[in-house]
């Protein structure tokens, strides 16, 4: 199969040769009748050492005090959806942050105020007079464009990348993962996968590859810090999506079950800990997008359904009929999760700030966006055309620190750009044809902050840089 071992630091660039977010030291000896402890026990680092804001401090009910896995250093935050702040941009590092999670970006906010009260009137109206349909969006003044890549012959399905080393991961229907230089832009090594690959994920110094071999789904494991590699299989099919949760491996499929995997840290190796379907409260359709916060994981399907469940018991929490069509991607941004569907429509859910073990998220979304609220109220679809389909989103962060919006529309060969939270257009990246995968990670200068990378339906791949 070969292996990364052409890469620049496969775990060398970062210096990491442990996975923190696994290396508790308790092994894989967890009571199979629920997921573990929490992520509270998962790390024990020194407050200063903590980089993830907890938003339960900022809230000001923070129950683990200096025990607490996440900071307690910054002070709250506000955020009103929709709300035109009056045309300023507002820096200070506020929203995406990279998590490590691959394509799932989650929400760190900074700043002062957060605020109890909530703007419940013109969501997403910022003054603009919309835009002719078969006009296309003026293209973003404040990035730049470089040069595309190419080395994959098929879809480019997923990306992922290690900040610390500089190293991008690509995955792909050709059945190739290919790890790439940031800062050269050479493919450093590329490995046969043996069947097509439909998800990446990094995290704590260790690579997972989701695989679909014949009818089989398979996780390709790599420890990325001495090469060592192992397989789990279990999934039916394509394995859509994968996220680390509360010390464990979370992975979602064509076959509609979750599966939960336990890592030993005697070993370095993950073994089965829990398969979740309809049985147990799980889906009824392929899982498409994982995401969590704090105590609670996020799962979304491909018939609109967002599932809650307790990383403490592993228990069903609540179940959200959020999307009329498949849900292509979640986020987190502060103290909101986003949700982007085929439907056309992106919602803006309010994750509770003191969660009942039923009540997680607001059953109604604080906010609903589609391309007719930015494109004016007079439109209407022609009768036949496809809807604005998303494809997939992403979270970054511009040269002043301000949240962006990234999304993928069918059928457009740009990426539009949206301010959060006023969802206030920031004009479009192209060219950027058939994105089918993205992701933000650190640039190789770091003083312009994030780069976006979009994955193509022909194996291209096209970066955007913030100047």
């Amino acid at each position: 199969m070969g292996d990364f071992s052409g890469g620049r630091g496969y775990g060398r660039g970062g210096g990491r040769n442990s996975a923190p977010y696994f290396n508790n030291g308790r092994g894989s000896g967890r009571s199979n009748d629920g997921w573990g402890r929490g992520m509270e026990e998962d790390l024990n680092l020194p407050q200063g050492a903590r980089t993830q804001q907890c938003r339960f401090f900022q809230a000001g009910n923070c129950r683990y005090g200096d025990s607490c896995k996440y900071s307690h250093e910054n002070a709250p935050s506000s955020s009103r959806w929709g709300e035109d702040r009056g045309g300023g941009q507002q820096g200070g590092g506020r929203g995406f942050y990279d998590s490590g999670q691959g394509n799932n970006w989650r929400g760190g906010s900074q700043g002062s105020g957060r605020g109890r009260g909530r703007y419940q009137g013109n969501w997403g109206r910022t003054g603009g007079g919309g835009r002719p349909r078969d006009e296309t969006p003026p293209a973003a003044a404040d990035v730049i464009v470089l040069p595309e890549l190419s080395g994959h012959t098929k879809k480019v399905s997923s990306i992922c990348g290690d900040p610390a080393s500089k190293l991008l991961y690509t995955g792909s229907h050709d059945g190739s993962v290919k790890c790439w230089s940031t800062e050269t832009g050479q493919c450093t090594s590329s490995v046969d996968m043996g069947g097509m690959v439909d998800s990446l994920l990094f995290s704590g110094g260790y690579l997972f590859v989701g695989i679909q071999q014949a009818s089989q789904g398979v996780i390709s494991v790599w420890n990325m810090s001495n090469g060592q590699n192992h397989h789990l299989p279990g999934h039916q099919g394509q394995i859509l999506c994968l996220h680390i949760a509360g010390g464990m491996l979370f992975s979602g499929g064509q076959d509609y079950k979750i599966r939960v995997w336990s890592f030993n840290a005697q070993t370095n190796i993950f073994s089965p800990q829990a398969e979740i379907g309809q049985d147990k409260g799980g889906h009824a359709a392929p899982i498409h997008s994982f995401q969590s916060v704090g105590s609670f994981l996020f799962s979304a399907d491909r018939l609109g359904v967002i599932k809650v469940w307790d990383l403490s018991s592993g228990a069903l929490a609540q179940t959200i009929n959020a999307h009329e069509s498949a849900i292509s991607q979640m986020l987190v941004w502060e103290n909101f999760l986003l949700s982007g569907s085929l439907d056309s429509h992106v919602k803006i859910w309010e994750i509770q700030e003191q969660p009942r073990p039923d009540f997680v998220i607001n059953t109604t979304p604080t906010f609903d966006f589609t391309k007719e609220i930015e494109e004016g109220s007079q439109f209407r679809r022609p009768r036949g055309e496809e809807p604005d389909k998303v494809i997939t989103m992403t979270g970054t962060l511009d040269a002043a620190g301000t949240p962006i919006l990234v999304i993928a529309f069918l059928n457009e060969n740009y990426l539009r750009l949206y301010e959060l939270p006023t969802f206030t257009s920031r004009g479009t990246l192209t060219p950027a044809p058939d994105t089918r995968s993205m992701a933000m990670t650190l640039s190789p200068d770091f003083s312009r902050g994030h780069m976006i990378v979009a994955g193509d339906g022909v194996g291209r791949l096209h970066f955007f840089q913030w100047k």
